[in-house]
């Protein structure tokens, strides 16, 4: 019991000190299951907290930029065709969970490849990373696009989404 306390007193403080120092990047401070989770400051500075997993040509990624009204997901795939700026309807979906529906705008990833880009408003924040939590697979399908449809084993999720919430708290509890 006495070590869980301690490992949770050192990660907020790592959380802590990552979210207010002011170096511009962003560090890793999580990692389960092929998901990571880190936080920092975004390229304008603002505090960032995110959580992504990558592999077989995939990307996923969740992140919250202080200030916004919304949270911001990116996903990318390598095999994915579109125009930048394209609008794309999308259903994301959590195991046996209500379908999430968003319109995305396509873009061009660092490495080249296709990604999309949609926001969750913060006053589903909660709701999106409770099934997050507790789901194991994210499905993902475009109904009414020549896009791969695809699928994210979400094993670790549990603790990936808790140290979210950690870095969430840490940065709205020292923004003032």
């Amino acid at each position: 019991m006495k070590a869980i306390i301690v490992m949770r007193i050192v990660a907020f403080l790592l959380i802590f000190f990552m979210c207010i120092n002011a170096f511009a990047n962003v560090k890793t401070f999580k990692r389960a299951s092929g998901w990571e989770a880190w936080g920092g400051l975004s390229e304008d500075n603002r505090k960032l907290c995110g959580v992504s997993a990558e592999g077989g040509g995939r990307f996923f990624s969740v992140k919250y930029f202080q200030g916004d009204t919304h949270m911001t997901i990116h996903m990318s795939k390598n095999t994915w065709t579109a125009k930048r700026g394209a609008q794309v309807n999308i259903v994301m979906k959590f195991d046996d969970e209500s379908p999430w529906k968003a319109t995305a705008t396509a873009f061009f990833m660092q490495d080249g490849d296709v990604g999309l880009q949609f926001n969750i408003p913060l006053e589903r924040l909660k709701q999106w990373f409770a099934e997050f939590r507790r789901s194991n697979t994210l499905y993902v399908v475009f109904p009414d696009d020549n896009i791969d449809d695809w699928q994210a084993d979400l094993a670790g999720t549990p603790d990936i989404a808790n140290a979210m919430g950690e870095c969430l708290d840490a940065m709205n509890k020292y923004t003032n």
